[in-house]
């Protein structure tokens, strides 16, 4: 080992920020086992989905390239589950694991790259952004994907400038854009970034568009898939809401802490904070000739400010299971990110290192006691949210109760009716497949999301099945049909349907189960 290698194991100071900052990572950790450990039990109904697919992945069954039902949406979360599921652990007890890693890995990321880099500042500023925001934006378990997927760009852009480092970079931007399109705004910060940066390298831009190339041809053949195919789609969000309305930015300035809520580090109640901030980094960075920084974050800002003409970015509630905010989930790494451009002076490094800990010690302890009540808060009704908190263990119960009565009747199909409460009938349709594989196949008449079922059950004459569910009104006016009893009344209700001559959907037409 070599004198200088010795002398710089054994410096002070080079001792001291390497305790700092995997004093961080361990706090990250800790706060991250925390939230996991009250909010594992929690599920909603587009988390069943992703349950589903996962369970459908670990099999080798592909059957659509996006979100069940809708063209949009990679189910990524999934797809790096499947291998523990295929070993035989359970999606309910992978993916809480998965999607905590995904909500760590692009900070994490860029913090040890840049303490790799010797930047100890950078490197706190990054893995310490998750523990200096609320805990609601911790408690959030989608929409996380996109961003995840930066982790790989400042490991591809590190490559000195080499060929397949500027081609990973081109294509790591664009998948992350891909698979979630909240991560765009941070694509475009570091994309604009890249092209300044390169301006006298033009090949590297040239390459770096080389590799958003394949990607982008992905994501077309996957568009094209549902536009081939429009009886396979449930849901879309290339209608209404992604119709372009300038007039749509005053309501959103008007609003801007609902549309940036727990995104700014720190001042958590103030989340439009996080925009003004940004927006100051621009002229200060303009100040210190980072032209790229400067113009990495003015596109972002442009970004967000297009974002806001669409209704998409206006379709969202105040609660953490719907955010308005899930648009912008890539604020803070951009706050992080342009902070890190900043040229700290040496004195100020140490004083801003000094400060992390105690900082660090007041936010985590805040996360920490004020978690549980914005779980439990998260529990309840809120108005016009779409989505639902179902408990995990409550619906392992639920999906075993009615597996075993399927299996005391000799039915071939459950039929998971949506009345009269759609969200139960969402969650158990896709859960129920997972918490009981060897029960006979659900499905949804109205609202089911695999649209495979549909074609499936559309050839298909079952002998018995087992109806979920169910509207009070409905079952009385079924009272007189010799093919249709009651089972129990155990909420959900559940009635057999014998006698079936005709594929499940006709026959629940004809008898006016279903409209």
């Amino acid at each position: 080992m070599s004198g200088a290698l010795i002398k710089k194991m054994n410096d002070p100071g080079n001792r001291w920020r390497a305790l700092l900052f995997y004093s961080i990572l361990v706090l990250g950790a800790t706060d991250r086992a925390w939230i996991h450990h009250l909010s594992a039990h929690q599920a909603t109904e587009d988390l069943a989905v992703v349950w589903h697919a996962a369970m459908d992945y670990a099999n080798g069954e592909f059957h659509e390239p996006f979100f069940y039902g809708q063209d949009y949406g990679v189910m990524l979360e999934a797809l790096l589950a499947a291998p523990g599921v295929a070993l035989g652990c359970s999606p309910m007890a992978v993916l809480p694991i998965v999607i905590a890693l995904l909500a760590l890995a692009p900070y994490w990321s860029f913090a040890i790259w840049h303490y790799r880099q010797k930047d100890a500042v950078a490197a706190c500023v990054f893995a310490s952004m998750p523990l200096l925001l609320p805990p609601e934006h911790g408690i959030q378990y989608t929409n996380l994907n996109g961003i995840a997927l930066l982790a790989l760009y400042p490991w591809a852009i590190g490559r000195g400038g080499s060929t397949l480092g500027t081609f990973l970079a081109g294509a790591i931007l664009m998948a992350a854009a891909a698979v979630n399109l909240n991560a765009l705004v941070a694509c475009a910060a570091l994309g604009t970034h890249f092209m300044v940066s390169q301006s006298r390298s033009p090949w590297n831009v040239v390459r770096a568009l080389a590799g958003a190339v394949p990607v982008l041809f992905l994501l077309f053949e996957a568009m094209r898939f549902y536009s081939a195919s429009p009886d396979r789609l449930a849901h879309t969000v290339f209608d209404w809401r992604m119709d372009f309305h300038p007039e749509l930015i005053p309501e959103a300035m008007g609003r801007l802490d609902a549309h940036f809520a727990w995104l700014c580090p720190i001042w958590w109640p103030h989340g439009q904070a996080a925009i003004w901030l940004l927006i100051a980094l621009v002229p200060v960075l303009a100040a210190k000739q980072n032209w790229a920084g400067a113009l990495g974050i003015g596109a972002a800002l442009i970004c967000m400010l297009i974002a806001l003409c669409f209704p998409k970015a206006h379709d969202g509630t105040s609660s953490v299971l719907f955010p308005l905010s899930r648009i912008f989930l890539a604020v803070p790494l951009l706050i992080a990110w342009g902070l890190v451009q900043l040229p700290w002076s040496s004195f100020r490094q140490r004083w801003i290192l000094r400060a992390f800990m105690p900082i660090l010690a007041i936010t985590c302890g805040l996360r920490a006691s004020r978690a549980r009540g914005i779980i439990a808060d998260a529990e309840g009704f809120h108005e016009g949210t779409p989505l639902r908190v179902h408990h995990t263990e409550l619906a392992r119960k639920e999906c075993r109760t009615i597996a075993l009565v399927a299996e005391a009747l000799d039915v071939d199909l459950i039929v998971i009716l949506r009345d009269p409460d759609p969200g139960l009938g969402l969650f158990l349709n896709m859960a129920c497949p997972v918490c009981e594989p060897t029960m006979p196949p659900t499905y949804m008449p109205q609202g089911e999301r695999r649209t495979w079922r549909k074609a499936q059950e559309a050839f298909s004459i079952r002998h018995r099945a087992l109806l979920v569910q169910g509207s009070a009104e409905r079952w009385r006016a079924a009272e007189s049909l010799s093919t249709v009893s009651l089972v129990s009344v155990w909420p959900p209700a559940l009635h057999l349907l014998i006698g079936i001559d005709a594929p499940i959907d006709t026959v629940l037409r004809k008898t006016r189960i279903v409209d």
